[in-house]
């Protein structure tokens, strides 16, 4: 058996052993009652808004690759999306959805070192609007988390955003190559490696010089990723659709953007078994009794599962053995 299917495997039981518990442990006698509202017509609501999500992510992309001078039909684009899901739910911190993207990018004709800056760009642009968009979650919901106090998470917040621009101007001109010089210099890096982070860093300058000499198509791959984060983030609010119980859109919707923040450094592939668990935690009293962890698995097979799918439709046909075999090989000269 391979490594790539015998990998398959253990991910699928995982996800079947979460979802069982998961739904196992929060239903109760009140679970048919809360689901009377339910629907096809929720189901269908929920597609849309993941459909428009998917439409805008392909615009962003689609965009930075025409501002980098290549063009990629929004068949592409969706591959290289769908892609993304299909290794990020492999790996942990969806870690392996760059290096999907970067390969699908590279297969359609865009150079690996423009694809890997224009991967990079796009994941910080989401990133950003999350960061930029907790703070304001924070002052309006008074989320309570364990061990970590309401304002304190907001200051926390408040504070990642500061670093964050402060990070961006420091690393992203000559300041940022001659302090990370240095400091591989007082790290005792091998000099093959710092020459790489230096590489790296002139690519990065590169890439943002386009940026800034394009400010209106770089506005609006921001408003895109927030449009399309929003909407992804939406299918919970649609499969409450009509539902008495639930919790205002807004509250819904932020609490939303804190959980896939957090998915981000998520241990396990794709945040198996954390989304389901903060899922429940934070919306545990937004949502009709008993209905919190069947409302889990369904947001999780939207939102992931059924894009895992469509991506490793695209990864095989685009690829096809050939991937897997290389994929084996690989893990077999690194020795693990």
């Amino acid at each position: 058996m391979s490594r790539s299917l015998r990998n398959g495997l253990v991910l699928l039981a995982v996800i079947v052993v979460v979802t069982f518990c998961t739904i196992y442990f929060t239903v109760d006698l009140s679970t048919w009652r809360a689901f009377s509202y339910f629907s096809l017509q929720n189901i269908i609501a929920a597609l849309a808004v993941l459909a428009i999500g998917m439409y805008f992510d392909g615009r962003r992309l689609q965009r930075l690759v025409a501002m980098n001078g290549y063009r990629v039909s929004m068949l592409g684009i969706l591959q290289v999306i769908f892609g993304n899901y299909f290794l990020g739910l492999l790996t942990p911190g969806a870690s392996g959805g760059a290096v999907a993207q970067v390969m699908i990018l590279r297969s359609i004709g865009v150079p690996v070192a423009k694809s890997t800056m224009i991967v990079i760009i796009r994941t910080v642009f989401s990133i950003l609007f999350l960061v930029f968009a907790i703070p304001i979650v924070f002052y309006f919901d008074n989320m309570d988390i364990p061990y970590i106090g309401h304002d304190s998470l907001f200051y926390i917040a408040t504070v990642f955003v500061l670093c964050c621009v402060i990070g961006f101007w420091l690393f992203t001109g000559v300041w940022g190559k001659t302090i990370a010089y240095r400091l591989l210099l007082m790290l005792h890096v091998k000099p093959r490696r710092i020459r790489k982070t230096i590489r790296f860093l002139s690519d990065l300058n590169d890439t943002l010089r386009i940026l800034a000499r394009h400010p209106r198509d770089t506005l609006l791959v921001f408003v895109e990723s927030g449009i399309s984060l929003c909407m992804i983030y939406s299918i919970l609010p649609a499969l409450l659709w009509n539902a008495e119980q639930s919790g205002p859109y807004g509250i819904l919707l932020g609490r939303m953007i804190v959980l896939n923040f957090m998915l981000y450094f998520a241990p396990t592939p794709g945040g198996t078994g954390v989304a389901e668990g903060f899922f429940i935690l934070l919306f545990k009293n937004y949502v009709p009794s008993g209905s919190v962890g069947i409302l889990a698995v369904m947001w999780r097979a939207l939102a992931e599962y059924l894009p895992f799918f469509i991506g490793m439709y695209f990864v095989l046909t685009l690829f096809g053995k050939k991937y897997l075999l290389h994929s084996d090989a690989e893990h077999e000269r690194s020795g693990c």
